[in-house]
């Protein structure tokens, strides 16, 4: 019987000492069709240039020297930013805000498993392929 409890309260605590750093606490859930890295492709012109990456709980602005995850900004600093999306099975907005105010918008169209198209307020629509 003390075996049967004490296997009972080990298997309780293992279960319980989940990672909380789970996307469950991520604002953003992006949807799968968005998942990886997204960009111009290579041309005979210019390098292959990645802007975004997407995992399951992120929203990463990509440049040559740096990156910006908007989940680590907001998990990190939650008094000065937030962060907000949704999704269809077509579209996906994600939002991330600044306390003072600065609202940046990102929002994205499906056109196949592998090109997306890059809906930028007030300007042309970019389209965009699957990197990796």
């Amino acid at each position: 019987m003390k075996n049967s409890l004490l296997l009972f309260f080990i298997v309780a605590f293992i279960s319980c000492s989940s990672d909380d750093s789970s996307s469950n606490n991520s604002p953003y859930n992006p949807p799968s069709w968005i998942h990886g890295t997204w960009g111009l492709a290579k041309t005979e012109f210019s390098d292959e240039n990645p802007f975004y990456k997407f995992t399951s709980d992120n929203v990463c602005q990509l440049t040559q020297v740096s990156s910006l995850c908007w989940k680590e900004s907001v998990m990190d600093f939650p008094q000065i930013h937030s962060g907000s999306d949704s999704s269809s099975d077509t579209i996906y907005e994600s939002k991330f805000v600044s306390v003072g105010g600065t609202t940046i918008t990102l929002n994205f169209q499906k056109v196949s498993s592998s090109k997306i198209l890059w809906l930028n307020s007030g300007s042309s629509e970019i389209e965009l392929v699957k990197l990796k």
